[in-house]
């Protein structure tokens, strides 16, 4: 058995490094696509270089945070410190569910100091840490609907409960719907560097971008320290609601050093 894990091993690195080669300038250790291959010494799928807990799970073509059940919460956590000075990615995200008057709540990216998941009060994680949280948000709870995408900008829990900016995202998809595919997803373009973040969200995977967000990082209560993000680490995590639940899944992240690297992103080829 421990002959099999090391093969799947070399065969998961081996497909790293095709994915590592198809796009210069990719951060190879926080990049990932499926079909995920590695198997841990329990057997069971994972994240090369990613650690993961509650109730997250990896499957063939994605990784599902927290299944459609109630007081859920799952993550997902990047080894390595990014150690640029400025990046860009592309993720590919789904939010979906089979409930119509009772469902929610949040999928969020972290770009933070903090080298490993702590569970905390701030979209079920710490409020105490310097950096970036890009939170998409859908509930529908006794007659009131919440679609949003917020940013929380944050040097300290005196400062990261506040949302710093964000727009209206409506990603979540009803199961239960003629339309419904597997297939459907939303994708995040993200640009970031120590002074300044551009979001655009494409809620639907169709091609269709929105700009979301432009906000400096450098000024009045959204200041962060120089040098932040260097020292900053990629995560992912999800909570649902204790009367209302949703499946949300991360299918794909693409990281660059550079804010031009997603330009050069094909959506064709990641479909």
């Amino acid at each position: 058995m421990a002959t099999t894990h090391g093969n799947m091993r070399l065969v998961c690195c081996a497909l790293t490094l095709v994915f590592a080669a198809c796009s210069g300038g990719l951060l190879e250790k926080q990049s990932f696509g499926g079909p995920f291959m590695c198997m841990d010494d329990h057997g069971k799928r994972e994240v090369e270089g990613w650690s993961k807990g509650g109730s997250a799970k990896v499957h063939k073509d994605f990784i599902r945070l927290t299944p459609e059940a109630e007081n859920k919460f799952g993550w997902m956590w990047c080894n390595k410190k990014l150690d640029v000075p400025e990046l860009s990615f592309v993720t590919k995200l789904r939010i979906s569910g089979r409930g119509s008057k009772r469902y929610g709540e949040s999928l969020v990216v972290w770009l933070t100091d903090q080298p490993r998941y702590r569970r905390g009060t701030l979209y079920g994680f710490t409020d105490s840490f310097t950096g970036i949280a890009i939170a998409l948000t859908n509930w529908n709870y006794r007659g009131l609907t919440h679609n949003r995408l917020a940013i929380h900008v944050s040097h300290g829990p005196m400062f990261s409960h506040m949302e710093s900016a964000g727009c209206g995202v409506a990603a979540r998809l009803a199961e239960k719907r003629g339309d419904w595919s597997p297939a459907n997803s939303t994708l995040l373009k993200v640009t970031v560097t120590s002074t300044d973040m551009v979001v655009l969200v494409d809620a639907r995977g169709a091609g269709q971008w929105q700009s979301c967000v432009s906000i400096s990082l450098s000024s009045g209560m959204k200041h962060l320290p120089s040098g932040w993000l260097r020292d900053s680490y990629i995560g992912f995590s999800a909570t649902t609601m204790p009367e209302g639940a949703d499946n949300h899944d991360v299918l794909m992240m693409q990281m660059f050093d550079s804010t031009d690297g997603v330009d050069h992103w094909n959506a064709s080829e990641h479909t």
